[in-house]
């Protein structure tokens, strides 16, 4: 059974209906070659808030640029100005991890954009 789960994308929406997020932090996410760590850039992990839930995700947009640099973003918040973000096609897909031995969520997403406070 655990194998047909781990198959499954699950859409984001259908777990966390509200799509707007408060923006934590952005961090780079660098490729992987037969385990090792490259100078290549795969996406940007975007650390946020759902403002109805206050559920905290990571989400993985694989693209060659943040929304905003993280000293941006950081700069922002020092103002005490707040950034919200909604994702495109987010995605959960449970994998197994060996570190932990249980069925762990990866959340992906097609792009993120900047959306008015809330």
């Amino acid at each position: 059974m655990a194998s047909l789960i781990v198959r499954m994308l699950i859409e984001l929406l259908s777990v966390i209906p509200y799509t707007k997020y408060y923006l934590n932090s952005i961090s780079v996410r660098f490729r992987y070659l037969n385990g090792q760590k490259t100078d290549q850039i795969a996406g940007y992990v975007y650390t946020v808030t759902n403002t109805e839930t206050f559920d905290q995700i990571h989400v993985l947009v694989e693209q060659d640029k943040p929304l905003i640099t993280p000293e941006a973003l950081t700069e922002l918040q020092q103002e005490g100005k707040k950034v919200f973000v909604e994702f495109d096609n987010a995605v959960i897909k449970p994998y197994y991890s060996e570190r932990t031995k249980s069925i762990e969520d990866s959340i992906k997403a097609d792009a993120v954009r900047r959306v008015t406070d809330k």
